[in-house]
């Protein structure tokens, strides 16, 4: 059996109690999907993702999803691939205690009202 690919949500290989206790994908969602949340987990993707969210907001506080992937190096818009795995990440790092969210207002880049997030 392959190890265990580390995660934010653990510490010292003991799951950290901060973890979310969400599924990775929905219970009504296709087969399709669970198999593809597992892969994107179990690859390591999921946590290099969340990493590199986390540094976006640590180094950009107060912006939006939107805004913090439009802010994104070429590099990092890459890996993301798109601004919903941002979102999907937010999730994930709020669900442990990382980030949090702040007051909604206008993104400036769609123009429609959105929360903010900082890094804890």
């Amino acid at each position: 059996m392959k190890p265990k690919q580390g995660s934010i949500f653990d510490t010292a290989g003991i799951l950290d109690p901060r973890a979310p206790t969400y599924p990775i994908c929905h219970t009504n969602d296709p087969e399709t999907s669970r198999i593809a949340a597992e892969q994107h987990t179990e690859s390591g993707k999921q946590t290099r993702n969340a990493e590199m969210v986390l540094a976006l907001v640590a180094g950009s506080p107060g912006r939006t999803a939107i805004e913090l992937w439009a802010n994104a190096s070429t590099g990092q818009q890459n890996a993301l691939k798109e601004p919903q795995e941002v979102r999907r990440r937010l999730t994930d790092l709020e669900s442990a205690g990382r980030i949090r969210k702040g007051d909604a207002r206008k993104c400036s880049r769609r123009g429609t009202l959105q929360v903010t997030w900082y890094a804890v």
